[in-house]
C-alpha cells in the first residue's frame, strides 16, 4: 500500500510517495500545496488500479508521477470513464482506453441522422428527443459503455417509462437499436442482440389510441342534447352532434349532403352508400 514520507532537505519540508505493492519499489517526490497528501494517495491508488498489469510493471517512477499529477488535474467525467475501462498513458493527459462510450456513439449517430437534406425537421427532433431519453435511462443505471449493457437493464425500460404509450416506448427501444447498429458498424462494437423480442404490448392502459363512444353512450349524449334543445329552443348542438356521428366526423361528407340523402319516412340518413339507423 502506498504511503507518503516527510523529510527535511536544506531546511525545507519535502514529501516522497512510496509504493511497493506491485512487486517493485516505486517512489517519487511530490509537492504538497495545491493538492493534499490524501489527494495524492487517492490519485496514485486510482492510477494504479486503472493501469494494466504490464503498464504497472514497465512504468518508471518519473512517468508514474506525471500520470498521477495528470489524474489530479483531469475532469471528473474522464476519471469515471478511466475507472471503467483503464487508461492509456499518452504523456499529454489521461485518456480512457477501450470502447467508445454510448453517449459519443449516439452523438455520432445523430450527427449523421440529423441532416435536413436526408430527414425532415420533425424526424430530426424526434430522434434527438428519443436519444436524450434513452441516454438518461442508461446513465441512470450507470451504463456508460456498450459492454456494460445487459438485457436485464433494458427490461427495466418499460417500467422506467411507465405512463408513456406502448408505441412511444417501442419507438425509443428501436432508436436504441439504431444506435447499437451504428456502434457495431462504425465503432467496433460486437452485436449481442440485446433487443431481440424486446417489445411492449399495447393495452388500454398504455396506448394513445382513441376509443370511440359506444352506441349506448352516443344515445345518452344525444338524448341529453335533445332534452336541452327542447328547453332552450336551440337545436344547433344536437343537430351538429347527430350529423357528426352519422358522417363519422368526415368533413368531406358535409359537402356531399343532398336532400335525397334523408329518408324521413324511414328515419334514416344515407351516407356513402351505407344506411345508418337514426339514433
Amino acid at each position: 500500500m502506498a504511503s507518503i514520507t516527510k523529510y527535511k532537505m536544506n531546511g525545507y519540508d519535502c514529501y516522497k510517495l512510496v509504493d511497493a505493492s506491485v512487486g517493485r519499489r516505486l517512489q517519487y517526490a511530490i509537492k504538497i500545496d495545491k493538492f493534499t497528501e490524501r489527494q495524492w494517495l487517492a490519485a496514485h491508488d486510482n492510477v494504479m488500479k486503472c493501469l494494466s498489469p504490464e503498464d504497472r510493471q514497465d512504468l518508471t517512477s518519473k512517468k508514474l508521477k506525471e500520470t498521477v499529477f495528470m489524474w489530479l488535474n483531469t475532469p471528473k467525467e474522464s476519471k469515471t470513464n478511466a475507472k471503467l475501462t483503464g487508461i492509456n498513458v499518452k504523456g499529454l493527459g489521461i485518456e480512457a482506453k477501450g470502447e467508445t462510450s454510448i453517449r459519443k456513439v449516439a452523438q455520432s449517430y445523430l450527427s449523421d441522422f440529423c441532416q435536413p437534406e436526408i430527414n425532415s425537421q420533425t424526424a430530426i427532433s424526434r430522434a434527438e428527443r428519443q436519444c436524450r431519453i434513452v441516454l438518461s435511462f442508461l446513465e441512470g443505471n450507470k451504463v456508460v459503455f456498450y459492454s456494460q449493457l445487459k438485457r436485464d437493464v433494458i427490461k427495466k425500460y418499460p417500467e422506467w417509462r411507465s405512463g408513456s404509450a406502448a408505441d412511444t416506448i417501442n419507438q425509443e427501444l428501436r432508436r436504441l437499436g439504431a444506435i447499437i447498429r451504428y456502434g457495431v458498424k462504425y465503432c467496433e462494437w460486437k452485436e449481442r442482440y440485446l433487443l431481440d423480442g424486446m417489445k411492449v404490448k399495447a393495452t388500454t392502459e398504455n396506448t394513445k389510441a382513441i376509443r370511440p363512444f359506444d352506441i349506448p353512450e352516443v344515445k345518452a349524449i344525444l338524448s341529453w342534447l335533445m332534452a336541452n334543445a327542447e328547453i332552450t329552443g336551440n337545436w344547433y348542438l344536437h343537430d351538429m352532434a347527430l350529423l357528426s356521428v352519422c358522417t363519422g366526423l368526415e368533413a368531406k361528407a358535409l359537402s356531399l349532403l343532398t336532400p335525397e340523402w334523408f329518408k324521413w319516412d324511414l328515419g334514416i340518413l344515407r351516407v356513402y352508400d351505407n344506411w345508418l339507423a337514426a339514433l
